[in-house]
């Protein structure tokens, strides 16, 4: 594994929840930046990696909370921002730890990915030849970003104009679950181009 980038210890935000409470899971734009969290129950350190448009990675330390949540607010930065995390903890696979600070991890709470998998050694945390046949005890120690997808930063709002949630009742609601393609695969009011289809995310 290549030497690590140093950590930075970021300037932390004035907080005026407890210390105890985290904010919420994922990316989340707030005034004048992006406030991340993760839950990494079992971790002993997380690192925040962010990705300029030349793919130069920034790590930035984390704030550990109680019940295994590590959040970090960062200023500067919006939607649009390619971001990973990656995790320092115990190596012991037979009691299911497999912390491996060398892989970057997509976050699990993203609304937006950008890139592939180039399914290669590098991006297993353990050893395994060109095959990918390994044992799964032993670690493997090579920076697998080059190889692994981004999560991204979206920006979650959206302007509803005049429409308001309908305040009914619980006893006058009907929940109906649907399913976009039978829905719309004869339906006349949708142009044919798109019935039966479903949309997909397009990332800024």
């Amino acid at each position: 594994m290549p030497a690590p980038l140093p950590v930075e210890a970021a300037a932390r935000a004035a907080r005026t929840a407890p210390a105890d409470v985290p904010p919420p899971l994922g990316a989340h734009p707030v005034e004048g930046g992006v406030e991340f969290c993760v839950h990494a129950g079992h971790a002993d350190a997380v690192t925040l990696c962010l990705f300029d448009e030349q793919g130069r990675e920034r790590h930035l330390a984390m704030d550990e909370h109680s019940h295994g949540a590590w959040s970090l607010r960062v200023e500067g930065v919006g939607p649009g921002q390619r971001y990973g995390y990656r995790v320092d903890g115990p190596w012991d696979p037979a009691a299911g730890h497999r912390h491996n600070p060398a892989k970057l991890l997509l976050d699990p709470y993203a609304r937006a990915v950008d890139g592939t998998v180039d399914w290669r050694p590098e991006v297993f945390g353990h050893r395994v030849d060109e095959s990918f046949a390994g044992d799964g005890l032993t670690r493997d120690d090579r920076d697998s970003a080059a190889y692994v997808p981004r999560s991204v930063v979206v920006d979650p709002t959206f302007d509803w104009g005049d429409d308001r949630p309908p305040q009914h009742s619980w006893r006058h609601t009907v929940i109906y679950e649907t399913h976009v393609v039978g829905l719309t695969m004869l339906l006349p009011d949708v142009p044919e181009h798109l019935r039966g289809r479903t949309p997909g995310w397009r990332i800024p």
